[in-house]
């Protein structure tokens, strides 16, 4: 008996004495990718001869397929098709991940490397991936493997299947430089510059780094410039326009542009738009905007379910997303004043009376010397759910210290009757109260519809915190993707 074992145990370093070499020979700098494949094939697989042991065949077995993989991995740059044909080989074989990984991969490069490759073949080959990751757990799939996925969807032109992988992925995997440099090639290709550049941004922040490396480092240098080519015409002239009459320097013009930069937020808005205009009108018919382009994407704001009596359904994403891109289009927008949006600070309490847990603030709009001029809470809607929306309201007061105006509320709505839901929401506000909010004696400061239609339903009111009137926007938009 302890003989067998020992015999075992020979056969097993037979094994790892085999493997080594190869890999040896792999990452050996000296070789040439063709010297390294005539060394990996001239090497003699352990136990091959001895055909009636069938422990011996298994381990004979194993080493050939090592010896396929070793070879793959070196035709992957010199022969990705060949690397591909090995993989493939080897997933029918044992059906893994890894195999069905690296098969994937091998496919890409081929096709980038072949110039008559076209969008039928990228979509071919990532068929070919899906059916193989069926059953897998995305978020336990390696880096490279998502960063694959993601710039393979984007070849076949499969945007809103790209929008949908990044919304499925994970923290870790949304913190990953290269799976979050695919993501952003695929927003910059359809012209979301400012979206991509935001996420880089706030991938640094996380990473407390200054730089993701030179290849994200030139992104953000080809996205500056394209940011600036995007700046809408209208916003790019107001501070032009009021200094035509003569010839300016440009330093005159800097100066101005600092001077103007650095007035008060009311002061401002009258030089930007009318000059009766006031915070809370200008903050309002900028968000109103950011709704109308949030609208326009509504199909890449929704997931596909499953199939219900062969009818395919939608639903709307988290909020988190949605927020995301209400974040980077106010940014987008505003920046040029000194405005920003900051999402989801911690601070405050929630809402519920018993709770001592911190509240999760959806939005604070920020003034251009970073102080805070209003509030945003934002929350998903699939029917009149009083206690949902309450829970919103209520928790409003707690996390505000600075009584804040305006305050803006945002429902992405996801019913079949937007309509019925808003007039049922219109009348229920009439009757409720916020904690730590009073109602308004006076008629014009009841709540009073500003817009209605069947994309959008705006509502506006006065409330008061201690002698302090508050002006509530209350924004529904209809989410609701029927394919």
């Amino acid at each position: 008996m302890r003989i067998c074992n020992i015999s075992r145990l020979q056969d097993k370093w037979k094994v790892y004495e085999f493997k080594v070499g190869l890999l040896i020979i792999v990452n050996d700098a000296k070789l040439s990718d063709e010297d390294k494949l005539e060394e990996i094939r001239k090497n003699t697989i352990p136990f091959k001869s001895e055909r009636t042991n069938q422990i011996k065949q298994g381990l004979a077995s194993n080493c050939e397929r090592f010896q396929r993989q070793m070879s793959a991995l070196v035709l992957y740059t010199l022969n990705p098709e060949a690397a591909y044909r090995y993989f493939d080989g080897l997933y029918r074989e044992l059906r893994t991940l890894y195999y069905a990984g690296n098969r994937f991969a091998s496919k890409l490069k081929s096709l980038d490397k072949s110039q008559e490759s076209t969008e039928v073949e990228y979509k071919k080959a990532l068929n070919e991936w899906l059916e193989s990751v069926n059953d897998e757990n995305i978020h336990e799939i390696d880096f490279n493997i998502i960063s694959n996925w993601l710039y393979c969807l984007n070849k076949a032109h499969e945007f809103r299947g790209v929008d949908i992988l990044w919304s499925k992925l994970s923290k870790s995997q949304h913190h990953n430089a290269l799976i979050a440099s695919s993501y952003c090639y695929s927003l910059k290709q359809r012209g979301q510059h400012y979206v991509a550049q935001s996420i880089f941004e706030k991938l640094k922040d996380y990473h407390k780094v200054s730089s993701l490396g030179e290849e994200v480092d030139m992104q953000l240098l080809e996205l500056e410039e394209l940011i600036v080519k995007d700046i809408e015409p209208k916003r790019a002239s107001v501070l032009t326009n009021m200094l035509a009459n003569q010839p300016k320097s440009n330093d005159e013009l800097r100066q101005r542009y600092c001077e103007i930069r650095s007035k008060k937020l009311t002061d401002i808005v009258t030089i930007v738009e009318e000059p009766n205009s006031t915070i809370d009108s200008f903050l309002y018919e900028q968000l109103r905007l950011i709704m109308k382009e949030i609208q326009l994407r509504k199909s890449n704001l929704n997931k596909k379910l499953d199939k219900n009596n062969n009818k395919v359904s939608h639903r709307i994403i988290n909020e988190d997303s949605i927020n995301d891109w209400v974040t980077s289009l106010f940014d987008h927008r505003l920046s040029y004043i000194g405005l920003s949006c900051r999402d989801q600070k911690r601070g405050g309490r929630s809402g519920s009376t018993d709770s001592k847990n911190p509240g999760e603030i959806d939005f604070f709009l920020c003034g251009n010397n970073n102080e805070r001029i209003a509030i945003m809470e934002a929350f998903r809607l699939f029917s009149n759910d009083t206690t949902v929306i309450d829970s919103h309201l209520n928790k409003i007061a707690g996390y505000d210290q600075e009584c804040l105006n305006p305050v803006f509320i945002i429902a992405y709505c996801d019913v079949s009757n937007f309509i019925d839901l808003c007039d049922k929401y219109y009348s229920d506000t009439k009757i409720r109260d916020y904690i730590g909010f009073e109602k308004s004696a006076s008629q014009d400061d009841n709540i009073q519809s500003i817009k209605s239609s069947q994309t959008v339903n705006y509502f506006k009111e006065v409330r008061y915190r201690g002698r302090k009137p508050i002006v509530i926007y209350h924004m529904m938009i209809n989410l609701r993707f029927e394919g």
